[in-house]
């Protein structure tokens, strides 16, 4: 749809590229303006930036479903805010539910991004409040983000912002106990 945008992908596995082109008909040649690089985001982010993004995209979890605890740390947050363009926004991805136990680790991670962001909201698409729902948490440093995210191109789809709790820790380089925050275990009193 985009045809002039610049692009560039970060996939620590090289074999997920592979898949794609075997797999799933992804040709080279159709997205010329995109830069796959092969490396961890954090070692990719922690270069100094050369380029700011409008729109970066965080999509990453390891085989127990969850993020790697480097990529949701208040030193990543920052290292993505110097890339973000002014107008510009984050989205990460993550799991949890909008209320109870559910709600810490997503809570945690609102935040820490708040550490490095402006404007910070988390959101649910499910009216249900499964603990294992996506959710998605969006950051920008000068657009104050709305209550509801429609999205045209899908009409089923509508994000609605979730209120976190208050009662959480920040995520820093130095502690970031994912896996116990994932399982409802750690706030902010412990």
């Amino acid at each position: 749809q985009y045809p002039d945008t610049k692009a560039d992908s970060v996939e620590i596995d090289s074999g997920v590229t592979e898949v794609a082109r075997t797999y799933f008909g992804f040709r080279d040649e159709n997205f010329p303006t995109l830069t796959i690089h092969h490396e961890d985001a954090r070692t990719f982010v922690n270069k100094n930036p050369e380029q700011l993004y409008n729109f970066i995209l965080v999509d990453a979890f390891g085989s127990s479903g969850r993020a790697p605890f480097h990529l949701v740390t208040e030193e990543m947050f920052e290292r993505l805010a110097r890339y973000t363009a002014p107008g510009g926004i984050v989205v990460m991805n993550t799991h949890g539910s909008y209320e109870g136990g559910g709600l810490i680790y997503p809570s945690a991670l609102v935040k820490t991004a708040e550490t490095a962001f402006k404007y910070v909201s988390l959101y649910r698409y499910r009216n249900t409040p499964v603990n294992g729902q996506n959710m998605v948490l969006i950051a920008s440093q000068d657009m104050n983000l709305p209550e509801q995210i429609s999205i045209p191109e899908y009409s089923r789809i509508t994000l609605t912002r979730v209120i976190p709790r208050d009662d959480v820790i920040t995520l820093t380089d130095n502690f970031a106990p994912v896996e116990v925050i994932w399982r409802n275990r750690l706030l902010q009193t412990q």
